[in-house]
């Protein structure tokens, strides 16, 4: 039976109620600093409860469809729908990503932001959307970098986390040093995992950059953890 995004949430409303527990949302929320609101059903659950449901976006909804889904889960205070619309945009494709959806990507950035999310967006979603728009990417990137949220800042450091070999080492060199005095946890913690990921790939290439670039604390314990 094809559900609309609308009668997706109150159907998947029904199934977290089903299965909802009081100590387990509790816990959940004291796990992200009781910034929100679990149904307190666990991550395992949850895949079991949407993938029939995602199935069915990924078959039958458009485009138009996949965003409306997202923006209706998105302002659903329980965390579980957070995560159900990061689920959704997992499936997206680079050519599905059209040129205005930096716009959706900073309000979901911007809108719930904790790691759990933010991390997600970064790496998957602007990541993506770089790919689908190289030549547009640095104005979005340049301009994000620059955003008052730490959370957008942090996406900028770690958009590129599974590029590989074709990270822009340039571009991620001048991010981190444009920050790396920055004293906010997240800020650091970005440019020491960015680091660490690309060592996997040009181990030398980071070496050098640490030897001079005046890290220090925890971003250089995380940049020099694989070499």
């Amino acid at each position: 039976m094809f559900l609309n995004p609308d009668e997706l949430v109150a159907a998947l409303q029904q199934d977290f109620l089903s299965m909802a527990s009081l100590e387990k949302g509790e816990a959940m929320s004291a796990y992200m600093k009781h910034k929100f609101v679990f149904h307190g059903v666990s991550a395992k659950e949850r895949r079991q409860i949407f993938m029939p449901y995602l199935k069915q976006i990924k078959k039958m909804y458009t485009i138009d469809q996949k965003w409306h889904a997202v923006n209706e889960l998105w302002d659903q205070e329980n965390r579980e729908f957070h995560y159900c619309a990061l689920d959704i945009l997992g499936t997206l494709k680079v050519a599905e990503y059209r040129l205005e959806d930096c716009d959706r990507i900073y309000s979901l950035l911007t809108t719930h932001a904790w790691w759990d999310t933010v991390d997600f967006l970064s790496a998957h979603v602007l990541g993506t959307y770089c790919k689908a728009y190289p030549s547009h990417s640095k104005e979005v990137i340049s301009n994000f970098s620059q955003d008052e949220s730490f959370w957008v800042r942090r996406s900028c450091l770690i958009f590129q986390l599974f590029y590989r070999q074709d990270t822009d080492v340039h571009l991620l060199f001048e991010l981190i040093h444009a920050v790396k005095h920055d004293k906010e946890f997240f800020i650091q913690k970005a440019i020491g995992w960015s680091l660490r990921q690309y060592s996997k790939t040009n181990p030398d290439v980071v070496k050098e950059f640490l030897v001079s670039s005046e890290l220090k604390g925890l971003a250089l314990r995380e940049a020099s953890k694989y070499i």
